[in-house]
């Protein structure tokens, strides 16, 4: 039944009729967008500061949860330097592991 809806997936294609994004598409996208728009605003201020807001905080702990998972949704923090290496300032803290 797959290879069929396939098939025909890739004809629709071919004829420059292409599928509609799905839902799951247009979330991704919309996640894409935001992160381009947030990223340098976050690697600016970690220029800054050691921490989001300077001292080590709540922002740091829901942002660091988020950014963290990058690699898992192969996501290229390589840009942002600084983003990394609060990251692994985050991610070497005692109490980093033990909550998280």
């Amino acid at each position: 039944m797959a290879d069929v809806r396939e098939r025909e997936q890739f004809l629709r294609f071919l004829r420059g009729n292409r599928p509609r994004p799905t839902p799951i598409d247009a979330m991704v996208a919309a996640a894409d967008r935001w992160l381009k728009r947030f990223l340098p605003i976050l690697e600016a201020q970690l220029g800054k500061t050691q921490y989001a807001a300077g001292a080590f905080g709540l922002g740091d702990i829901v942002l660091g949860c988020s950014l963290e998972l990058s690699p898992m949704l192969k996501y290229d923090l390589a840009p942002y330097p600084k983003i990394g290496a609060w990251l692994q300032r985050l991610q070497a803290r005692p109490s980093w592991y033990k909550t998280v």
